[in-house]
C-alpha cells in the first residue's frame, strides 16, 4: 500500500515524532524551531508541519498574533502521528 505522505522515511518520521512531542511539552511550535532542530530549510519545515496537521486538523492551529502553530487540546498518545520505528 502506497503512502500518502512523499517523504516517509526515517527522518521525516522522526521530525513528526518530534513536532508531536514538543506540543505535548511547550503546548506551541514554530517553523524556525524546527528549522534549528533539524537543519533543514525553510520549505522542508512548513512541508513537514502541513503533513502534521492534514493528519490532526483537530490539534494544532496557527495564531497569526504569535505567529507560531499552538496546540489546541494538548495531544495524547492517541494522536495521528506517523507510526515511529524509534523508541520514544
Amino acid at each position: 500500500m502506497k503512502s500518502h505522505l512523499p517523504n516517509e522515511g526515517y527522518f521525516f518520521q522522526h521530525r513528526q515524532q518530534w513536532i508531536q512531542e514538543t506540543l505535548q511539552i511547550f503546548g506551541y511550535l514554530n517553523v524556525a524551531h524546527l528549522q534549528r532542530k533539524f537543519k533543514i530549510s525553510h520549505m522542508q519545515a512548513i512541508r513537514d508541519l502541513n503533513y502534521f496537521r492534514e493528519g490532526n486538523p483537530d490539534t494544532i492551529r496557527y495564531n497569526g498574533k504569535t505567529k507560531r502553530l499552538e496546540a489546541i487540546n494538548q495531544p495524547s498518545e492517541e494522536t495521528k502521528c506517523i507510526k515511529s520505528t524509534f523508541p520514544v
